[in-house]
C-alpha cells in the first residue's frame, strides 16, 4: 500500500508555521508533501495551457480507509505551476457523537487557520443542513467575488463534498449544479482530474477541457442536476471503470 507521510520533521515545521497564521504558498508545499509520497505520485495526461482564462480544476472526492481527503488538493496543486484557490470544507464531520463532539469542533479550528494561511474558501459540510444555508451563501459570494476580481483565477474545487462508499463518484447534493453554472458563465473553463490509487501508487488522471452550457430545463431543480451531470460525466472519465459510479 502507498505510504502517505504524516509526522515527519517536514510536516511538523510545516503545521507549526499553518498554527502560527504564516502567510504561506500552497503550490510549495504541496510539492514538499508529495515529495515524501513511496511509491511516488503518478501523473497521466497533459495539463493544458492554464493562461488566457480562468479555470476550474474539477477532482472527485476520492477516500479509502488510510487515505485522508487532503491528499487530493496536494497532489493535484504539486503538478500545476500556478497557485490554485481551493473551496474546502469548514469542518470534518463524523456519524458517530464521539468524533462529533469532540473531532469536529477541533477541525473547525485548524481548517480555519488553513485558510487563512493559503487564502482559501471555506464552505460548510455535506450534506447541506437548514442551520448552514446563509453560511453557504456567503461562501459562494465570497468565491464569485474572488473570481470576479482575480485575473485569470485558478479554482479547486471536489464538488461532491464528502466521502462516499469505496470512493466511488456520487452524485452531487443539490444546489451544487447551480454553482458550476455561476462559474462557467463567468467565462471559467473546467479540467476534470481523476484521482485514485492503482498498483499501490497515488494516480492523477487528466482529462480534456470542457465547459458547461445553461441547459435547457426551465424547472431550477432541472437545470441544477443537468448542469451537476454536465460536470461529472468528463470527471467520471477520468477514473477506473470501478469508481464511476452511475456513470460508469
Amino acid at each position: 500500500m502507498p505510504r502517505y507521510p504524516f509526522l515527519t520533521l517536514s510536516t511538523v515545521a510545516l503545521a507549526a508555521r499553518v498554527v502560527a497564521g504564516q502567510r504561506r504558498s500552497f503550490q510549495r508545499d504541496a510539492r514538499l508533501l508529495i515529495a515524501g509520497l513511496r511509491p511516488r505520485l503518478r501523473v497521466d495526461g497533459r495539463l493544458p495551457d492554464l493562461g488566457g482564462s480562468g479555470w476550474v480544476l474539477l477532482t472527485n472526492h476520492f477516500s479509502r480507509p488510510g487515505f485522508r481527503a487532503w491528499w487530493i488538493p496536494i497532489a493535484v496543486s504539486s503538478v500545476v505551476p500556478r497557485e490554485v484557490h481551493w473551496i474546502s470544507t469548514s469542518a470534518l464531520t463524523y456519524p458517530d457523537g464521539w468524533r462529533s463532539t469532540w473531532l469536529t469542533p477541533l477541525s473547525r479550528f485548524a481548517l480555519r487557520r488553513i485558510e487563512r494561511c493559503y487564502g482559501f474558501t471555506r464552505m460548510p459540510p455535506m450534506p447541506p443542513r437548514p442551520q448552514d444555508v446563509e453560511a453557504r451563501a456567503t461562501a459562494v459570494r465570497s468565491v464569485l467575488g474572488f473570481v470576479d476580481r482575480t485575473p485569470q483565477p485558478i479554482l479547486g474545487l471536489a464538488p461532491e463534498g464528502a466521502d462516499a462508499p469505496g470512493g466511488v463518484l456520487q452524485r452531487l447534493w443539490p444546489g451544487a449544479g447551480r454553482f458550476l453554472l455561476h462559474l462557467a458563465e463567468r467565462g471559467l473553463r473546467f479540467l476534470p482530474i481523476g484521482v485514485f490509487e492503482r498498483d499501490d501508487r497515488v494516480c492523477l488522471q487528466i482529462g480534456e477541457p470542457f465547459t458547461i452550457h445553461r441547459p435547457a430545463a426551465t424547472a431550477p431543480e432541472a437545470r441544477d442536476a443537468a448542469a451537476a451531470d454536465a460536470a461529472l460525466r468528463p470527471l467520471a472519465a477520468c477514473l477506473p471503470p470501478q469508481l464511476r459510479g452511475a456513470f460508469a
